[in-house]
């Protein structure tokens, strides 16, 4: 956390080839809030503060992930070219991983690190902006019939340790993925399934995900998304292939005023950062 540096031009350059090309795919697009009009959107993220705009207070950023968590790259290139600012993610540690031979993932390097109690209280106590997915991993890897749908922990943890540091929540939705791929099943639900059949193929005891609370839901174990690309181009009518990006985010929630030890105006904002996403 505390030895990250901003990335060299020779590192943003080489970093955003992969993401450019998802962007000409995608045509992410993007709108913030409106203080002038707050039954509406902006384009742009004229309306999400960075910290310096807040008094050098944290900012997190929460919201649903997408589908193979295809939404990182364009949402930390976007802030990045709009706002000159770094989102620091919090990524599921697996995602971190060094291989043999290579230098330090490609999220590392943008500034993420391993979601983890001691990471989001580090991040924030810097007064950084923070990019966070409380469904994490389970919302990337869903199943059919899941478009879309968030997979909150039930505590409000990083709520509380947001209002320790005064931090100003951004809640957002983003939609796409899932219009241009089709889950047809998931791997952790069909082993589920074999296992009841076949009694021997069950795991002799269940693992806990290992993780804090914004990651709750892994402890039922982890499945793999089987998908199909939709075979018919998107139209703007119609959801197909290579359907664009939408990300909206929604009015700032402050957490100045919030007591950290006062579990009812936690969970209070909680609700309202979730039903914002939703």
């Amino acid at each position: 956390v505390s030895d990250f540096k901003f990335p060299s031009m020779q590192v943003l350059e080489e970093g955003s080839k992969d993401v450019e090309q998802l962007a000409s795919l995608v045509s992410p697009v993007f709108c913030s809030f409106s203080a002038d009009s707050p039954s509406q959107r902006r384009f742009g993220l004229q309306g999400v503060p960075a910290p310096e705009d807040v008094g050098n207070r944290p900012v997190l950023l929460v919201g649903n992930h997408q589908l193979f968590g295809s939404d990182l790259g364009p949402l930390v290139r976007e802030f990045l070219v709009d706002r000159g600012v770094l989102a620091r993610g919090l990524a599921y540690p697996g995602a971190m991983r060094t291989r043999e031979g290579r230098g330090p993932p490609q999220f590392q390097r943008f500034g993420a690190v391993p979601v983890s109690p001691r990471n989001i209280f580090k991040l924030l106590q810097r007064g950084e902006m923070v990019l966070l997915f409380p469904g994490g991993i389970r919302e990337a890897l869903h199943g059919p019939g899941e478009d879309y749908q968030l997979f909150w922990p039930s505590k409000t943890d990083f709520v509380r340790v947001a209002a320790r540091f005064d931090a100003v929540v951004v809640p957002f939705g983003g939609v796409g993925a899932d219009d241009s791929a089709q889950v047809l099943a998931n791997f952790g639900e069909l082993r589920k399934r074999a296992e009841d059949v076949v009694p021997f193929m069950a795991r002799s005891q269940k693992r806990s995900g290992g993780l804090m609370p914004v990651s709750e839901s892994l402890e039922g174990g982890l499945g793999f998304p089987i998908i199909a690309p939709r075979p018919i181009p998107a139209t703007q009518t119609n959801p197909g292939f290579g359907d664009r990006f939408y990300f909206s985010f929604g009015k700032p929630v402050d957490l100045k005023d919030v007591n950290p030890k006062d579990r009812d105006a936690c969970a209070k904002a909680y609700s309202e950062i979730r039903g914002a996403v939703e």
